[in-house]
């Protein structure tokens, strides 16, 4: 799970946070996710389940960035943004 802080507050998700936000951590977790009308739950599955990790992998951290970001733009998008997104995803994943 990624904390992300921004000026309206804080907030837990699962994909990174977007570029307007600041990530303050990465948490690992042991939990099972549960998605209902499109909101995600988590249900903790032990007493203490978060341990916090540097460990991400590039390419998924990659494309999670992209969507968060594509998300963000909304639909005020450019053919120039759409190819650096995309370089960046190709550039991490091929590591």
């Amino acid at each position: 799970m990624y904390e992300c802080a921004s000026s309206a507050g804080h907030s837990y998700q699962q994909i990174p946070c977007p570029p307007k936000f600041k990530t303050l951590r990465t948490i690992e977790t042991d939990q099972v996710t549960v998605t209902r009308r499109g909101a995600t739950y988590a249900s903790r599955s032990s007493r203490s389940p978060f341990r916090q990790t540097s460990a991400v992998d590039p390419c998924n951290a990659a494309k999670a960035a992209r969507a968060s970001t594509l998300q963000a733009m909304g639909l005020d998008r450019t053919f120039d943004r759409l190819s650096a997104l995309d370089r960046s995803v190709a550039e991490a994943c091929r590591r």
